[in-house]
């Protein structure tokens, strides 16, 4: 199997917003990979894992989400290949990103 990469970047939009940048591409290649489903993450101190929003990607692989984080909170993004990409790819995920 292959794998695919997904990347994670953010930027301070002043005030307690935040914008984070999620990019997928295959591994290998290099290629991006349009209309995947990605899963964003978010953890505060004492809680677990919580979805904030499942995002499609766009034609260039890129999915772009703002945020409010009202206290120290952590990001990761997730793609789960579905049925047409099963047989290529494994499940990726991001780097965390904590902001605040």
């Amino acid at each position: 199997k292959s794998y695919a990469k997904v990347t994670l970047k953010n930027k301070a939009l002043g005030g307690k917003r935040y914008r984070f940048t999620s990019v997928l591409k295959d591994a290998a290649t290099g290629t991006k990979l349009a209309d995947r489903k990605v899963t964003v993450y978010k953890k505060r101190s004492g809680q677990g894992w919580q979805v904030v929003r499942n995002k499609y990607t766009n034609t260039k692989g890129i999915v772009q989400l703002a945020v409010t984080a009202k206290a120290k909170t952590k990001f990761k993004v997730v793609w789960k290949p579905g049925k047409a990409d099963r047989s290529e790819y494994t499940r990726s995920t991001s780097r965390i990103v904590t902001v605040q």
